[in-house]
């Protein structure tokens, strides 16, 4: 049913949102040694993971989430088509600003979107939460910008 592909979407993009702020990107574009401590650590190191988010925070995040989206699909082919890995690690910083003004441009910060979407791969009612607000923006296009 539809609940089945909306969680594999919901899912898609939050990996694709999480490696666009930070939560994993440095993995990726070979960041900071700084931002990888506490970030990317196993799904069982969660006790203390906030999950009560207010309204306005999750219709925040997932404005957030899906302009990431957007950005991703502009960025990848760029990034496909890097010729060299200096040229990718350039695509890939100007890819993460780009994720990191969406998410700001949302009303959150990049820590506070970091917070959340650990949240959400760890509270499995909070990610369907964010995933049916994901599919309301996707459905009907606000002021997310690309």
């Amino acid at each position: 049913m539809r609940k089945g592909i909306t969680n594999r979407a919901t899912a898609t993009v939050l990996l694709a949102a999480g490696l666009a702020v930070g939560s994993t990107a440095p993995a990726i574009a070979q960041g900071d040694g700084q931002s990888r401590q506490g970030q990317t650590m196993p799904r069982s190191q969660g006790q203390d993971v906030k999950t009560d988010w207010s309204d306005a925070r999750l219709d925040s995040f997932a404005e957030a989430t899906v302009a990431i989206a957007k950005i991703r699909g502009k960025w990848r082919q760029k990034l496909d088509n890097a010729e060299n890995e200096e040229e990718r690690k350039e695509i890939l910083g100007r890819y993460k600003d780009a994720a990191n003004q969406a998410v700001k441009d949302a009303g959150l910060s990049p820590d506070t979107y970091n917070r959340i979407h650990k949240a959400a791969r760890q509270d499995k009612g909070l990610s369907n939460k964010i995933g049916k607000r994901i599919q309301e923006k996707r459905e009907k296009p606000g002021k997310q910008s690309d």
